[in-house]
This record gives C-alpha cells, structure tokens and sequence, in this order.
C-alpha cells in the first residue's frame, strides 16, 4: 500500500517550552535540512537512494558515505524534472533526515 504524501511536509521538534521548527529544503538533487532561523542549514545530503551491485538494500542520503565502492551502483532519485515521481523513496530520504541526521 502507498503512503498518504500529504501529511509529511511539517514537523515540529523539541520540548514544550521550547519549540523549534525544522525546515527542509527538497532539491531535486540535495536535501537542506536545519532548524529555522538559522542562516545555513546543518546538512546538506543527496536526495537520491543508492544500492550497491552486491547489496540487498538501498543507502539513503547520508548512509550513501557509508559505501565503499561506488563503481557499481543504482542510483534512484525521488524527483524529475522538478517533480516528485516516486514518494516511496521520497518518504523514505524525509524520515530518514528527520529521525537519524537532525
């Protein structure tokens, strides 16, 4: 089953009294994510899902470091041509940023 894509795009993280805003700037190429206010983003990482000729799974934006020979690889994007065409991995790089880079 697909994800519903509508209810990604905000997220608020932090304690009650101190909230901050994470905003993530989505390039067709990069993914910019950092926390409002600030006047550069905390990371920039590929937006794009890489599998290793010899792996099972795919690497997502900073996981990509992790590879060790990039001679043989797929490399998936999530956009084309400035639009989204596959959410699945879309979704994926977004929880991926939110849960383990930020």
């Amino acid at each position: 089953h697909r994800r519903d894509h509508r209810h990604h795009c905000a997220r608020v993280v932090g304690m009650s009294t101190n909230r901050q805003v994470v905003v993530l700037d989505n390039g067709g190429y990069t993914c910019k994510a950092g926390i409002g206010g600030q006047d550069q983003p905390l990371r920039v990482l590929p937006n794009c899902a890489v599998k290793p000729k010899r792996e099972r799974r795919f690497f997502l934006a900073d996981q990509i470091d992790d590879i060790l020979d990039l001679s043989q690889v797929i490399y998936k994007r999530p956009c084309e041509r400035g639009y989204t065409t596959n959410w699945d991995i879309q979704c994926e790089i977004w929880d991926r940023v939110y849960k383990h880079v930020l």
